[in-house]
């Protein structure tokens, strides 16, 4: 699947990337979840260049006239819910990718499997291995990377593995595993994957937007 990169495509990365490695639960009990803090400043930035990229190349036309509002609401796919698990992240990049394949319009309803992607992050790409937190850079390289299937092939489990699924389950030693709910079925591995174009670093000043 290939993309033309437009700045809407720019101002969802953007916006995604405010989201941090943590994310709170539904679980009323818990509110703040048990994943590391949101990500500070720095951390958004890591890997850009030292001027934080106000030297890279503008974006857009310099006598394109902007709309003073946009909705989105078209191009967006229904919300969804994480559960009990610790996937904020993960729901916002797929929900994102499934936004991006919507405006595209060679798939028709997408719905992306967040069950996938969270293993993927955390296996094949090796991000966030002690946690059932994320970070949105991270999920954008797996989906570049190794791709994603569809929510049919591997659907979402809302629980996240105790023990009762593995004796493992439990305490702060936890394998990789207990947080990606074991690994894909056979028939998930074997689908189709679905990917998204590398991310970039644009300048972020506001005649770029």
């Amino acid at each position: 699947m290939r993309f033309t990169l437009s700045s809407r495509w720019l101002f969802l990365s953007l916006a995604l990337a405010l989201t941090g490695t943590g994310c709170a639960t539904e679980d009323p009990s818990n509110p703040s979840g048990d994943d590391f803090p949101l990500s500070d400043v720095d951390a958004l930035y890591e890997g850009a260049p030292d001027d934080r990229c106000m030297s890279c190349p503008v974006d857009g036309k310099a006598d394109e006239v902007l709309p003073s509002t946009f909705d989105l609401m078209e191009i967006q796919t229904p919300v969804r819910s994480q559960g009990s698990r610790g996937t904020c992240t993960i729901f916002a990049t797929a929900a994102l990718m499934e936004s991006l394949y919507l405006a595209e319009g060679t798939i028709e309803n997408p719905d992306f499997s967040e069950q996938f992607l969270q293993w993927s992050a955390k296996i094949e790409l090796g991000s966030f291995p002690n946690s059932s937190g994320s970070n949105p850079s991270y999920n954008l390289r797996a989906i570049n990377r190794f791709g994603v299937v569809e929510e049919s092939v591997w659907p979402y489990e809302s629980s996240e593995w105790g023990t009762s699924n593995d004796p493992m389950c439990t305490g702060d030693d936890r394998p990789t595993y207990c947080y990606t709910n074991g690994q894909p079925p056979e028939s998930a591995l074997m689908a189709q994957r679905f990917h998204l174009p590398a991310g970039r670093w644009i300048n972020p000043s506001a005649r770029s937007l």
